[in-house]
């Protein structure tokens, strides 16, 4: 399947886009809602498309960028890829080259991400040399109190020890397979046990070009930017 990536303001999202984005979501999650995922999509400022050759909608990912006292942040929110298109590194393009583009304009952002399963888990220790928390180093303070105070700021009580515990429908966990000796699989389902409830980790990293991986460099690259 030849997949491509677009990056859109969330206010320009067609009809059919939007739900294209809903059925990939339903694939993935048990239970939806559809007001809570579109509350969370109107919280957004942007959206990374990924479309076959036909058109048809075959993953997203949501962000929004905010500065607080400290600086720059970028969230991802609602995420996801159809299990057809598992295969295709077109979304890691589409996002990666959406927060260098923020990069660009404001400088190194802390990006919260929240992983609901090891899959999204994955992509900090792929894509980037230092990410929070991992299986190899304990988390250093100043990063631990970052990771709290933006945990706090945007969930308040429904945030305890690294997890927050959302009111929404948990990954299908046929979707979500173990791999019990990748050690950052290991490290995620120990961390955050209750992610078949749909308990997220939350995580923290840097986007800026010179904390990124081989990998996230050949990703710059295929991003036009290498």
């Amino acid at each position: 399947m030849r997949l491509s990536w677009s990056v859109r303001p969330r206010p320009q999202l067609a009809d059919d886009e939007l739900a294209g984005m809903l059925r990939v979501h339903r694939s993935l999650y048990a239970g939806v809602d559809p007001q809570r995922f579109q509350a969370d999509l109107d919280d957004k400022d942007e959206v990374v498309l990924l479309s076959d050759e036909q058109g048809t909608i075959r993953g997203y990912t949501t962000l929004s960028v905010y500065r607080d006292e400290t600086g720059w942040v970028l969230f991802s929110g609602d995420t996801g890829v159809e299990r057809c298109a598992w295969g295709s590194s077109a979304l890691a393009v589409g996002w990666l080259s959406a927060a260098m583009r923020w990069y660009d304009q404001v400088g190194p952002l802390s990006w919260l991400l929240l992983a609901g399963g090891a899959r999204t888990y994955r992509y900090l220790p792929l894509f980037f040399r230092e990410h929070w928390p991992r299986h190899d180093e304990p988390t250093p303070p100043a990063v631990r109190d970052r990771l709290e105070a933006l945990a706090q700021a945007r969930y308040g009580a429904r945030y305890q020890d690294g997890i927050v515990h959302l009111d929404q429908p948990p990954l299908r966990a046929e979707h979500d397979a173990p791999r019990p000796t990748n050690p950052h699989d290991v490290f995620f389902r120990s961390a955050n046990p209750g992610w078949t409830q749909g308990c997220e980790l939350v995580c923290l990293t840097t986007v800026d070009p010179g904390n990124l991986t081989a990998a996230g460099a050949r990703i710059l690259q295929r991003a036009g930017r290498g």
